[in-house]
């Protein structure tokens, strides 16, 4: 048997008395609901900004790109590349471009003959688009 002194036994009582008493105070329930009250939203609120924040960027990406590549389109029209073949300025510009968005280009004829590919991997080839083998 141990006799506990007085001092230990009046911290033990004051560490029961703060456990219990101040999570069943009301000033905890309204600390705790101003939080929440001011957490929630926030929490909500970035997930809704995040979400539009991908969103516009992926559109404004994308209508980037489509710009350059119309740009592209015209100025190997212009060129007649099927004619005279893709010349060193516009392949210059497809390799810039496939290195700036980390991508593959490929230019395809009428024929669907693989004209132009900046991996240089299927160049000449016909790669089977658009045909009806019966």
């Amino acid at each position: 048997m141990c006799i506990q002194s007085g001092e230990l036994v009046t911290i033990l009582g004051v560490k029961r008395y703060l456990k219990f008493k101040f999570f069943k105070s009301l000033r905890f329930f309204i600390i705790l609901l101003l939080m929440l009250v001011g957490i929630i939203p926030c929490v909500v609120m970035k997930a809704m900004v995040l979400e539009s924040y991908e969103k516009r960027a992926v559109d404004v990406r994308t209508a980037e790109i489509q710009n350059q590549c119309t740009i592209l389109c015209n100025q190997l029209g212009s060129s007649r590349y099927s004619e005279n073949g893709v010349s060193e300025i516009i392949q210059s510009e497809l390799i810039q471009l496939s290195n700036i968005y980390n991508g593959r280009i490929m230019v395809v004829n009428d024929d669907f003959i693989i004209a132009e590919d900046t991996y240089r991997l299927e160049k000449g080839q016909d790669n089977g688009v658009g045909r009806c083998d019966q």
